[in-house]
C-alpha cells in the first residue's frame, strides 16, 4: 500500500535486492547517535533466520545492540531476521567505538565513598551521549542490585561514586562497565581493607 501511493518507508528492509514489508521501523535521535529498531510484525511473511539488509542514506559506524556485533563503517547493515514478534536494534554513529576506560581508586575501606571515572575512546571525534551498564560485584562475586544500574554519560565521559558500607564484606570489590550501543566493557578491581 505505502509502494502504491507513491511512498517510501522510513527503512528499507530487503533481501535479494528487493524491498521487503512486515517490519515496524522506529528512529531515535540524540546527538550524532542515531537508533533505528526494527520490529518483526506477527503478520510478516518474511521467515525467521533469512538474511536481511537495511540501506541508509549516509555512512555511519554501526553497531548490532542486541547481538553486540559490530557492523563497521557504511551505509548499509546485513541481519539476520529475528523471530515474529521480536526486534532488531543498531546505533549509527559517526566514529567507531575503540575501548572504555575505567579511573578509579585501587583499595578503600569500610565506610568510603571512592569516586570513578568511565571514558568511552573513539576514533577522531567527541564520542555522544552513551548509556553505560554499571555492575558491582562483591568479593563472592554477586552483583550488587543496589549499587550497579544504568547511567548516562556525557560526551562518552561518566563520575560515578561508590559507597562501601561500614559492614561491607572485605577482599576484591570490582566495578564492570559496559557501552550498551558497542558492547565494549572495562573492569576494575578495588581492595576493600
Amino acid at each position: 500500500m505505502i509502494g502504491f501511493a507513491g511512498l517510501t518507508p522510513a527503512v528499507a528492509v530487503s533481501a535479494n535486492g528487493e524491498n521487503l514489508g512486515g517490519f515496524q521501523s522506529f528512529r531515535y535521535r540524540r546527538g550524532p547517535i542515531e537508533l533505528i529498531g526494527l520490529l518483526h510484525t506477527l503478520s510478516s511473511s518474511v521467515p525467521a533466520g533469512t538474511s536481511l539488509r537495511v540501506r541508509e542514506a549516509g555512512r555511519a559506524h554501526t553497531y548490532n545492540v542486541l547481538s553486540g556485533a559490530d557492523e563497521g563503517f557504511g551505509n548499509e547493515v546485513s541481519f539476520i531476521a529475528p523471530d515474529r514478534g521480536r526486534p532488531a536494534l543498531f546505533a549509527r554513529v559517526p566514529y567507531a567505538v575503540e575501548a572504555l576506560e575505567i579511573v578509579c581508586p585501587e583499595s578503600a575501606n569500610p565506610g568510603d565513598v571512592i569516586y570513578y571515572t568511565v571514558t568511552l575512546h573513539a576514533t577522531d571525534k567527541t564520542a555522544g551521549d552513551h548509556v553505560f551498564n554499571v555492575r558491582v560485584t562483591d568479593p563472592e562475586g554477586r552483583e550488587v542490585d543496589l549499587l550497579s544500574r544504568n547511567m548516562l554519560s556525557t560526551e562518552g565521559r561518566f563520575e560515578g561514586a561508590l559507597p562501601f558500607a561500614y559492614n561491607a564484606a572485605p577482599g576484591a570489590w570490582s566495578i564492570e562497565v559496559r557501552d550498551v550501543i558497542s558492547g565494549k566493557r572495562a573492569r576494575h578491581t578495588i581492595a576493600l581493607q
